[in-house]
């Protein structure tokens, strides 16, 4: 697979070292990443025309209008997973599965997990959309 058909994940995070962190990881399993910063960041992404495959989101650090973009995501069926402190986590975690997230994990959190739930999501998604059910 070259670069160009490598899926694309959403990375968003208020905290640019983390994002950077982040960033390097998910790179160096051969994704495409579109980072983001600020809500305002956040909402182009949402409203361009790529095909991102699945977003992480640390909510860390936004204020409660993060939610009304999870909601976005949401509505647009976009898998996404929300990444929070662990005193927020055991808080956060009805709300992140109200907005729509697939998963809230607490951080910090291990690359193997976050590895297999990207995997798993991407590969799930291109199944989905190559799923051919006959005549």
């Amino acid at each position: 697979m070259n670069s160009e058909d490598a899926p694309l994940i959403l990375a968003v995070n208020h905290n640019r070292r983390n994002l950077d962190l982040l960033v390097q990881f998910l790179s160096q399993d051969g994704y495409r990443i579109l980072a983001v910063t600020s809500l305002e960041e956040f909402d182009r992404a949402l409203s361009a025309e790529q095909r991102i495959e699945m977003a992480v989101v640390d909510i860390t650090g936004f204020d409660q209008s993060i939610w009304r973009h999870c909601d976005h995501m949401r509505r647009k069926q976009l898998p996404y997973l929300v990444l929070a402190s662990r005193w927020e986590a055991a808080g956060i975690q009805h709300r992140g599965y109200d907005h729509g997230a697939r998963y809230v994990l607490a951080k910090p959190t291990t690359k193997k997990t976050l590895r297999l739930i990207l995997n798993g999501c991407c590969r799930h998604r291109d199944e989905a959309d190559s799923f051919n059910p006959g005549p």
